[in-house]
């Protein structure tokens, strides 16, 4: 039976929607930001989560799997130098999609497809206002002088 077996096929046979996410994850590692069509980007960041998820211990294992996928060396070197380092730590949610409108020539749905790493948490998040923190010291000297002037005032 098949049961569960439902799948974004993408009119392609297995071996094409398998080469033609490889090099989607190896080009989105290499440039860390890629403009695809809609449907590509939804089946790509599933794929991509859980590649990421799965090598983020960058143990030899992981080395190994990492190589035996990308399709290029120099998109390993990327991911193990620059990439892993900076993943956030959470267990998934390491790409983001944009919609971007659509294609002039076909009219189809495409998005942006972005990795998340620390960086553009840190970008975001707006600098915050520190309050000055007194001393001790003048914290009492300044409720003993508000205390005082209350005493006067009600006098």
């Amino acid at each position: 039976m098949r049961h569960n077996k439902n799948r974004t096929k993408l009119g392609r046979t297995a071996e094409h929607r398998e080469a033609l996410m490889r090099n989607l994850l190896t080009s989105l590692i290499q440039e860390k930001k890629i403009k695809t069509t809609l449907p590509k980007a939804k089946i790509l960041k599933a794929y991509a989560d859980k590649f990421l998820a799965r090598i983020r211990t960058a143990d030899l294992a992981a080395k190994k799997k990492a190589f035996s996928i990308l399709t290029e060396k120099s998109a390993g070197k990327e991911l193990f130098d620059n990439v892993v380092p900076n993943l956030p730590d959470k267990k998934s949610g390491f790409i983001k999609l944009y919609h971007a409108g659509i294609r002039k020539g076909d009219a189809a749905d495409m998005a942006i497809v972005q990795l998340v790493l620390v960086e553009t948490y840190k970008e975001k998040k707006a600098p915050k206002v520190k309050k000055e923190k007194l001393p001790e010291a003048k914290k009492s000297e300044e409720k003993k002088a508000k205390k005082s002037e209350a005493a006067t005032v009600t006098e």
